[in-house]
């Protein structure tokens, strides 16, 4: 039998109690440090949910979304004006690429942004995997207003992810691709930190000579749920990651079926152990069927 491993990744619906208070923070009637210390409080609320039994990334409680955080603590990037994000009924601020972005603001310090909560950029306190959004998908969202050469970009923002990387120091970190990833990609990525140490998010039908080499093997690569797809995350990462937790679905999973399908999967191709992970971050669910699904990722590992 397949040992599974539950994992949540991404931005986490908020609480009505702060919600309400960035609305104050917006309307300049709640300091910066309160609210600070508030989502502080609110990430050690969400962490009690797995008991010590799943992996996670910070909850992400001070980003609107994935990449504004990433993109007000550049140089050579701002921000655009709001744009739907994908096919959902949410928005993003499109990013604006001017120039070869770096780091200008430390991740692990108190620092207000312009119209987004203050740094830090994460609040856990329980060595959780690192999130960053995929450089691919971050120039794919963007507007490249500047002309910047793709290969050009892709380095500069993985400079910018080692940076972070080496100041917080994580067991993981987490890069979540939303769009499909060439080599030119997976170079970069590789060079953020030891690849092994690294979590890739997916999307899409993989091809195993992409990701050949030495180099791209990492700790994880969590894929869309298919056989095929599940075989290259095998070949190339130490522990394959499928995506079984509908992200965007009140419909409750449970532990049987999810056991069934990765057996199902996974039948015949000798693999021992699996990260099971939720399709996309759970920001899109109410809040209670989100922390359903987060107690239930937790069971997996029992």
């Amino acid at each position: 039998m397949v040992r599974l491993d539950g994992f949540v990744h991404g931005i986490y619906p908020k609480s009505e109690k702060l919600r309400v208070r960035i609305g104050r923070w917006e309307r300049g009637s709640l300091s910066a440090d309160e609210l600070n210390d508030l989502i502080a409080e609110e990430t050690t609320v969400y962490e009690d949910l797995f008991e010590g039994h799943a992996l996670h990334t910070d909850p992400l409680f001070s980003w609107y979304d994935i990449f504004r955080p990433v993109v007000l603590m550049s140089s050579g990037m701002d921000l655009g004006p709001l744009t739907r994000f994908e096919e959902t009924n949410t928005f993003y601020r499109i990013p604006q690429l001017h120039g070869p972005p770096s780091l200008r603001i430390p991740p692990d310090v108190f620092h207000e942004l312009p119209e987004n909560p203050p740094l830090p950029l994460y609040h856990s306190r329980k060595d959780p995997a690192l999130f960053l959004p995929g450089p691919e998908t971050l120039f794919r969202f963007s507007r490249n207003v500047g002309n910047l050469e793709r290969r050009t970009f892709l380095e500069a923002t993985c400079l910018i992810y080692a940076g972070i990387v080496t100041k917080l120091k994580p067991a993981r970190t987490f890069i979540m691709e939303r769009v499909k990833v060439d080599g030119i990609a997976l170079e970069a990525i590789s060079r953020i930190t030891d690849p092994s140490g690294i979590m890739l998010f997916t999307t899409g039908n993989l091809e195993g000579n992409t990701f050949s080499g030495k180099q791209h093997r990492f700790h994880s690569i969590i894929v869309d749920p298919t056989r095929s797809n599940l075989q290259v995350a095998r070949d190339h990462s130490t522990v394959p990651g499928i995506k079984l937790v509908d992200g965007h679905n009140t419909r409750m999973e449970s532990v049987d079926e999810i056991r069934k399908k990765a057996e199902e999967l996974s039948r015949g191709m000798n693999i021992e152990r699996m990260i099971v992970a939720n399709s996309d971050y759970l920001d899109f669910l109410p809040r209670k069927i989100a922390d359903q699904k987060v107690k239930l990722l937790a069971g997996l590992g029992e």
